[in-house]
């Protein structure tokens, strides 16, 4: 069954004490919250079954094998959705891209010479 997980940054948590700039490098930090997992969305439409005709379900079997199905999909979806692979790979993503909203502001200005540089604490 095909799913997607979110991630997530909560921006509302930035606070001033999070940002700073240094002049001679000219670089601006940003000490950003933790990543936070989003809900897992399962694309219900795209699942299939195979059985290759050889047994024939009644609608009650075939709708409680999905419900099994589905818990034992969402188990293993959300654990790999926590592995520190992908969660590093969602943290990498989340800072290139908080990066490019906050240096789209100092190119508007002139100051494309700023260079901005997001991290997560618990990955430097």
């Amino acid at each position: 069954m095909p799913a997607g997980v979110s991630y997530y940054v909560d921006l509302s948590k930035l606070t001033a004490q999070d940002a700073g700039y240094d002049e001679t490098s000219r670089i601006v930090t940003i000490n950003l919250p933790p990543l936070v997992i989003g809900d897992v969305a399962f694309e219900r439409e795209g699942a299939r079954t195979i059985n290759g005709g050889l047994l024939t379900y009644s609608q009650a079997t075939v709708d409680a094998l999905s419900r099994l199905n589905y818990g034992s999909a969402r188990k293993a979806i959300v654990k790999l959705a926590q592995g520190r692979t992908v969660i590093e790979a969602a943290e990498m993503q989340a800072k290139a891209n908080i990066q490019a909203y906050f240096e789209i502001p100092l190119r508007i200005v002139g100051r494309a010479d700023i260079e901005v540089v997001a991290s997560f604490s618990s990955s430097g």
